[in-house]
């Protein structure tokens, strides 16, 4: 064989190799490749999943504020009737004149009498001192700052019954209240 030869044969099993070492380095640069491509969607699709569940909790969180907010607004509301109604009773009850004013007052006078036996003095304004004057003749009367109704003074002053106008509001505050929050519908 002649060197010619030798050196062909070496270039050509040369070339042979080096096609072969490509070959082989294609197909591993394709598996590489294609593994890369794998864990990139693996990745891709838990983001994905992973933004899903946050924006679900976005939503869960953005609702309850919602609702959160709706019963802040509804507690709102409710409370300015509430404020309203209680107002508007104290602007009745001081507006109140002739025989309906005088029959609250009288009532007001019975359920004195029946807790208090012996009233002293008595507190009330000037448009009621007349019906006070009748209904407790041996009591001094005095006249006082309020918009109607009457403090009485036992003799001893150890009891006192307020039951001023002003004050009714307050004595039945609780029960005025679980009434408004029935007729508005719901509870307090």
């Amino acid at each position: 064989m002649s060197i010619e030869a030798v050196i062909q044969e070496i270039i050509s099993e040369a070339e042979e190799e080096a096609k072969e070492i490509i070959e082989n380095a294609k197909k591993e640069a394709e598996k590489i490749r294609q593994e890369y491509e794998e864990k990139a969607e693996k990745i891709r699709q838990e983001m994905e999943k992973e933004t899903e569940e946050i924006i679900k909790k976005i939503e869960v969180k953005e609702i309850a504020n919602a609702k959160l907010e709706c019963k802040r607004k509804v507690a709102e509301t409710k409370n300015k009737v509430v404020v309203s109604i209680f107002n508007n009773i104290e602007k009745i009850l001081a507006e109140m004149t002739g025989k309906e004013r005088e029959t609250l007052i009288k009532k007001l006078i019975d359920s004195c009498k029946k807790e208090m036996k012996d009233v002293k003095t008595l507190l009330c304004c000037e448009k009621d001192i007349d019906l006070m004057k009748k209904e407790f003749p041996k009591a001094k009367i005095e006249k006082t700052d309020c918009k109607g109704g009457f403090i009485a003074i036992s003799s001893d002053e150890s009891e006192i019954y307020d039951a001023r106008f002003e004050n009714l509001t307050t004595i039945y505050k609780n029960e005025i209240i679980k009434r408004i929050f029935e007729w508005l519908g719901g509870k307090q």
